[in-house]
């Protein structure tokens, strides 16, 4: 995207004075404001770990997230998943997450008399490749071909 046009943008700030035109400036061009920005990540993470930045919780260890405090410090140290942003980056995780948000969108191969089909192969075990999305959404883990075989819960 090219963002808006210079004519767009002319008619836009000619009905504001030069200060609110700087004003704009800052917040929107270099993201200042008077006000820290501020999200609540209470739901997201444990209570020792909701007052802190995004950067320092990114470099948290994994059990700073809420459904895996429950985890042994190490439990998925072996996958190489030792702070918050490990799993945030962790291409199992992006995968299924990935295959989560396209299921919904999957047209079956009737509706498509087979064309336009996407090919997961690499990311799958031979026995599941023909499965469709919806069903590969149920696997176990170690159905995905970069988990180890073993990695089920």
């Amino acid at each position: 995207s090219e963002g808006i046009t210079p004519k767009l943008f002319r008619k836009w700030v000619a009905k504001l004075s030069d200060d609110q035109v700087a004003a704009h400036y800052i917040r929107h061009v270099e993201g200042m404001t008077h006000e820290p920005y501020r999200m609540n990540v209470g739901h997201a993470v444990v209570k020792e770990f909701q007052h802190r930045s995004l950067k320092e919780i990114l470099d948290s260890p994994v059990h700073a997230l809420c459904g895996l405090a429950e985890l042994r410090e190490d439990a998925l140290a072996p996958l190489g998943l030792n702070t918050v942003r490990d799993v945030g980056n962790w291409q199992c995780f992006l995968l299924a997450r990935a295959l989560c948000t396209l299921a919904g969108k999957e047209i079956t191969e009737t509706e498509t008399q087979g064309e336009h089909r996407m090919n997961i192969s690499n990311a799958l075990r031979a026995e599941h490749v023909s499965k469709p999305l919806k069903h590969v959404l149920d696997l176990p883990l170690s159905a995905m071909s970069m988990f180890p075989e073993k990695g089920n819960p």
